[in-house]
Formats: structure tokens, sequence, C-alpha cells
């Protein structure tokens, strides 16, 4: 029997739809921002020496769980749903750290929480929720995260 991980990304056409969605929404907002600089919000979750990661089905890394907020929602509340969306788990508790902006590859401002969460980690089409070291998550962290992967490092 083959050595599989334990949280299998989802098999079928929702990694390679996320993929493309990825690719085309990176390729025309990073050059066209019609609606300014996003909003979005990050789950900076550990649990002894590992962190919640999700290995992203785009192939750009390993981010930190959380995503774009809508215009009506709070960057709170966005973490809460997206760290569900994304790896499964409920976040229990946050708390605001920093706030920093990325220009590229499409312009956002993303505030950072430290997070607790509980739940069984799973994937989402957007990737496979994973909990890796520091050293596996300062290698493969995707660009727009790296300003958290040093701040903890």
């Amino acid at each position: 029997m083959p050595n599989r991980p334990a949280n299998p990304p989802p098999a079928g056409w929702a990694p390679r739809l996320f993929w493309l969605c990825s690719k085309v929404f990176v390729a025309v907002y990073g050059r066209w921002p019609v609606f300014g600089t996003l909003r979005t919000a990050a789950a900076v979750v550990r649990q002894e020496d590992r962190y919640l990661m999700v290995d992203r089905s785009d192939g750009r890394g390993l981010g930190f769980p959380g995503g774009i907020a809508m215009p009506w929602e709070s960057d709170r509340r966005a973490l809460e749903r997206e760290t569900e969306e994304e790896t499964g788990m409920r976040v229990t508790a946050a708390e605001f750290w920093f706030r920093y902006r990325v220009r590229w590859p499409i312009p956002c401002w993303i505030a950072v929480y430290r997070a607790t969460a509980e739940g069984q980690a799973r994937g989402s089409w957007e990737g496979r929720a994973v909990w890796v070291d520091a050293g596996e998550m300062r290698r493969r962290v995707f660009d727009s995260h790296e300003a958290i992967a040093s701040r903890l490092g």
C-alpha cells in the first residue's frame, strides 16, 4: 500500500479549477486592480512546534490560512470564514498581531492574527491543510506571506 499524506488534496477537477482561477486572477488583477488594494487576513495557528498551513493547489507553495475579506466583513470574520473553508478547522480565538501591505502579485493589505483553532484539518479545492515545522514553513512559504514567516523566525 502506498504511503499517503494524512490530508490528501481533493480528487478530481476542483484543485485544477482553483489553479486556473488563481492564475487568471493574479494575471489580471495584478495588472488592473479595479477594486484597488484588497483587504485580506491570515491566521497563524501553532500547535507545539508546528504551524497550520495550506499547500496551495496553484503551486505557489505554503500559505497561512486566510484570504480576501468581503466588503461587509471585518478582517477577523474573514479570517474565521477563510480558515474554516480552507482547513475545516474552526477558529476559537484570534488576536490581532500586525498588518502589512504587498504590491505583488496583487495589491493587498494583510491583517495577521495569532489564532487557535479546533477540529480535524482537511483540504479544500485551494489546497491540502498541513502541519509543518518552522524550517519547512520558511523554505516553502509563498511570496505574499514571507513577512509573516520572517516575524516568526
